[in-house]
């Protein structure tokens, strides 16, 4: 039997052919998760600064890919905000951190570091401010009506002596000014939800 150079030839295509798509296939899921991300749309969250007055939270919208939109990922979108937004501040002192987030039924427990409370300037309307810039950025999730703060894992009074930290934490409305400004406006109350 004579060897024929065209069918080896052939041969090697069609097994080139096979290799490039078993390769494309394997490569192929890496790059359709890639484009899923870049073309999946974000979500619109509110994160919550306060006024230069400090006289309540305004709901500043943050953009979020889709599968950051969860209890992290809306407090880091706070907690690494900008320290100064237009008129707003970031009621997050300089070097608190999350350190973790456990949401169970309807509470969401927040462990924050204690550089927070080092570097939290006091001040009731200043601690209020904290507390209720994390309760209202994390509240506004589907499923978490109340936040617990610990600090370093740990159950504590309070951050700064002013505001109860020993329960869990329901979001309050009249500290968001835009509420309160939009129910002045109109002579209605203000819609619930952000």
């Amino acid at each position: 039997m004579e060897y024929d150079a065209t069918r080896g030839w052939r041969l090697l295509a069609v097994l080139l052919f096979l290799a490039g798509l078993v390769a494309l296939g394997l490569l192929g899921e890496r790059w359709q998760a890639g484009i899923d991300r870049r073309l999946a749309p974000d979500e619109e969250v509110l994160v919550y600064y306060a006024t230069q007055d400090a006289m309540g939270l305004v709901g500043l919208p943050t953009r979020l890919p889709r599968e950051q939109v969860t209890p992290e990922g809306v407090l880091d979108a706070l907690f690494s905000g900008a320290r100064r937004r237009g008129d707003y501040v970031n009621p997050i002192p300089m070097g608190g951190r999350v350190q973790w987030v456990q949401v169970s039924g309807p509470v969401a427990t927040v462990s924050l570091n204690q550089a927070l409370v080092d570097n939290h300037p006091g001040g009731s309307a200043g601690e209020l401010l904290t507390v209720y810039g994390i309760v209202e950025t994390l509240t506004q999730l589907p499923g978490i009506q109340r936040v617990q703060l610990l600090v370093e894992g740990q159950r504590v009074e309070s951050l700064k002596g002013h505001v109860d930290l020993t329960r869990p934490l329901a979001p309050d409305p009249g500290r968001i000014v835009q509420r309160r400004a939009e129910r002045l406006q109109t002579g209605t109350p203000p819609a619930e939800g952000p």
